[in-house]
């Protein structure tokens, strides 16, 4: 069960839109070597930001799971996804 579906799928696609439009922007003509991060705009930044919070309501998600859970095996599996994810 995941709460607030639709948000959290709505971040994912300003994520994925705001990275599209960063590579649009940066010119394909440019040297290589003068290229901007994609960090180093305006959308860049926010969709940094989303990108941090998606990672911070996932992580409470999981945490939340972990603890309604009362199956030994499913919080098992729970905690090892969290290790995972953090590690990646």
């Amino acid at each position: 069960f995941l709460p607030h579906r639709r948000l959290f799928l709505a971040m994912l696609v300003a994520v994925g839109g705001l990275t599209v439009l960063i590579e649009l922007q940066s010119a394909p003509d440019i040297d290589e070597s003068t290229k901007m991060s994609q960090y180093q705009s305006g959308p860049g930044v926010f969709g940094l930001v989303l990108k941090i919070f998606i990672f911070c309501w996932f992580g409470f998600q999981i945490k939340t799971t972990y603890d309604a859970e009362s199956n030994k095996q499913k919080k098992r599996f729970f905690m090892f996804l969290g290790i995972g994810i953090s590690i990646w």
